[in-house]
């Protein structure tokens, strides 16, 4: 667990110092986490294929790292599902909000950063923040992966 910490650390400590602001945002009662896990797997997913173009590939490393994570948040929504007490239950729903928030935004980053390092951070920023304020954790890994559907990805 110590490698993938330092693998993040090395890679995303910049980034890391400003999730703190992530740690606010929430989903809605009524969404459905596993839902928005299979979101961030196809994303992770459409990484790993897109060998096309001038972006930079993900390191084989930081793959494992996004897998781990990803793994680590499917085992805290069963926890959470299993949960019989409400705020056993409501602690682990923010902890799961926030993780999943640091996992949108490190795709995106990595994303926004495979093509244009230089402007990647300020606009992953911009758009964190116009989401963090309107539409919670669902708009949030919404807007990390629109670039999904975006032609000339």
């Amino acid at each position: 667990m110590q490698n993938l910490l330092d693998l993040i650390h090395s890679h995303f400590s910049a980034t890391l110092l400003r999730f703190g602001a992530l740690r606010d945002i929430r989903s809605s009662d009524e969404t459905r986490l596993a839902e928005l896990m299979e979101d961030l797997r196809r994303g992770l997913a459409q990484i790993k294929e897109d060998t096309a173009g001038s972006r930079v590939p993900m390191a084989p490393e930081a793959i494992a790292v996004f897998e781990k994570l990803l793994d680590d948040l499917d085992g805290m929504i069963q926890r959470e599902f299993i949960a019989g007490n409400s705020a056993i239950k409501s602690q682990i729903r923010r902890d799961i909000d926030y993780r999943m928030a640091q996992v949108a935004v490190s795709l995106r980053l990595y994303w926004e950063q495979s093509a244009a390092p230089r402007m990647a951070v300020g606009q992953v920023i911009s758009g964190v923040a116009k989401k963090k304020l309107k539409e919670g954790i669902e708009g949030l890994v919404q807007w990390a992966l629109d670039w999904l559907s975006s032609p000339g990805r």
